[in-house]
């Protein structure tokens, strides 16, 4: 793409996308998942082209089409591509509903979920520290431990430290859950 001035919310807009659909779009039929996917959610037509192109997948013509690219950020309830533009300065409250570590115990057990159908519970260890008990249709597993100080709904939730009980001798990553739509089901179990 040769319009540089736009390049980082282009790449914006890619990571939201991924995210939101969870593929790697690195092949043929993650374009075709992609513009199904927005054609039947959104009821506004893309072509897979158009998305081979944006993705750099296919050599593009020249910058993409504001069009395209409204058409996409509607897609990730954006009211089109300016307001996505300008969604990387707004500024919200959080949400209502909160837990926060300092109010929980060791043995506190907090069940999250996110989309598209992800599960997770885990126990509170002490010191920010959780230890995953149940995990459901997402990339953390049963046995993995975290830091995290605060989980909110309707937010993404950043996973620190995360040491992955497959990968034990693997440096500890950072996870997001819930990166575009945020925690849907948020819960408390106490001990």
């Amino acid at each position: 793409m040769a319009d540089n001035e736009n390049y980082e919310y282009y790449e914006r807009l890619k990571r939201e996308l991924i995210a939101k659909i969870g593929r790697t779009m690195e092949s043929p039929i993650d374009f075709i998942y992609l513009a199904n996917a927005i054609n039947s959610e959104s009821k506004e037509q893309i072509s897979e082209t158009t998305l081979k192109r944006f993705f750099g997948y296919i050599t593009p013509a020249g910058a993409p089409r504001t069009s395209s690219l409204s058409v996409m950020a509607r897609f990730l309830d954006y009211s089109g591509w300016k307001t996505f533009c300008e969604g990387a300065s707004e500024s919200k409250f959080l949400a209502d509903k909160s837990i926060s570590t300092s109010d929980l115990q060791p043995g506190d057990s907090i069940r999250f979920e996110w989309k598209p159908d992800r599960i997770c519970v885990a126990e509170y260890l002490g010191e920010n520290r959780f230890l995953v008990t149940q995990a459901e249709k997402c990339k953390l597993e049963v046995g993995d431990q975290f830091t995290a100080t605060q989980f909110l709904l309707n937010n993404p939730l950043m996973l620190c430290d995360l040491k992955q009980v497959r990968l034990p001798n693997a440096a500890p990553k950072s996870y997001v859950a819930g990166f575009k739509t945020g925690l849907t089901a948020l819960s408390l179990m106490k001990k």
